[in-house]
């Protein structure tokens, strides 16, 4: 009864969320993500069978998966911080498909909490003990947390940074800084003149803010490739050489959610697409499985980055073309 509650609660909330800065045309592609999301969240609280969590996902287009199951894995963090089951969330999943969305979706659940009444799950090592890649994908939790806590606001306020700034230790607040830039890809969607705008407000933040708008491009775009690289030269710098390393980082985790993931992306990237991609495959390999892996992965992209050859995009061009 709590759990169906709770799905219909918020379910209400997804549906009603609307975001004014966004340039005309791209509610579509947020709409669709947030539909996905919400079905997934919605079985994982009314604490849906698997084979029905399954056949869900079956009937969704390959890039949208991710959100679906990330909303799920939302829903089952949900039960267990309302301790509707006595056990962690990765006790119910019997593969590692989605396993990064997975980890998201259950900081989702704790960010939301920062702006409702809602128990967190709790992140202590004694509840994850039975879950050994736990302290690899830890801080996966803060990057859900970072998305939500700004998402559920509508905006990047003194609020949602206290709540961020009191996060136990640096990884964790950069993780969620990470949180913080994807969601503003859906708050400012195509509005790149507002984005430009708030990574200039945030110079300290702005590596982890820019990765994560970039990823948010990369991930959402991700059945549209040349919509990547065109979003991304709206930038320049820094911000765009952030960003382009976020793109990335989202290539490769679409790969690595699963093996039709992975078909995906490797058959429709190349250029400087596939470079970033494999920089990030490089990075996420050599960083290893233990608790240093979300440091080292993302200090390892910045390295792989820095020591390739500059390359430039086609659309790049095209634009300081016209630019001139």
């Amino acid at each position: 009864m709590i759990g169906s509650t709770t799905a219909w609660w918020i379910a209400r909330i997804i549906k009603g969320m609307r975001f004014p800065f966004q340039e005309p045309g791209s509610a579509e592609t947020t709409d669709k993500v947030l539909q996905a999301f919400g079905d997934g969240a919605s079985l994982g609280l009314r604490n849906a069978a698997a084979a029905r969590v399954r056949q869900t996902a079956d009937a969704l287009p390959w890039h949208a998966k991710a959100f679906y199951y990330e909303g799920h894995a939302m829903g089952v963090a949900g039960r267990s911080a309302m301790r509707l089951q006595r056990y962690q969330p990765e006790r119910i999943f019997d593969s590692a498909d989605f396993r990064v969305m997975r980890f998201v979706g259950y900081g989702f659940w704790n960010g939301a909490g920062t702006r409702y009444p809602a128990p967190r799950l709790r992140s202590d090592d004694s509840y994850w003990i039975d879950c050994p890649w736990y302290p690899k994908y830890r801080p996966l939790i803060y990057n859900g947390f970072g998305f939500a806590t700004v998402m559920f606001r509508g905006i990047l306020d003194d609020q949602a940074r206290k709540a961020i700034e009191a996060l136990p230790g640096a990884e964790e607040r950069e993780a969620a800084y990470h949180g913080v830039g994807r969601v503003l890809w859906f708050l400012y969607m195509n509005n790149f003149q507002a984005l430009r705008t708030v990574l200039d407000a945030h110079p300290e933040q702005a590596e982890a803010l820019g990765l994560g708008l970039g990823l948010a491009m990369g991930f959402t775009q991700a059945s549209a490739p040349d919509r990547i690289l065109q979003a991304v030269d709206h930038f320049r710098g820094t911000q765009r050489e952030y960003l382009l390393r976020g793109v990335g980082i989202a290539l490769e985790v679409h790969s690595s959610n699963s093996d039709e993931g992975r078909f995906h992306i490797e058959s429709a990237i190349d250029g400087e697409l596939r470079r970033r991609y494999e920089q990030a495959c490089q990075a996420s390999t050599a960083a290893g499985n233990g608790a240093a892996w979300y440091t080292q992965y993302h200090g390892l992209t910045r390295i792989e980055a820095a020591s390739a050859p500059d390359s430039l995009s086609a659309t790049s061009i095209d634009h300081d073309l016209q630019a001139n």
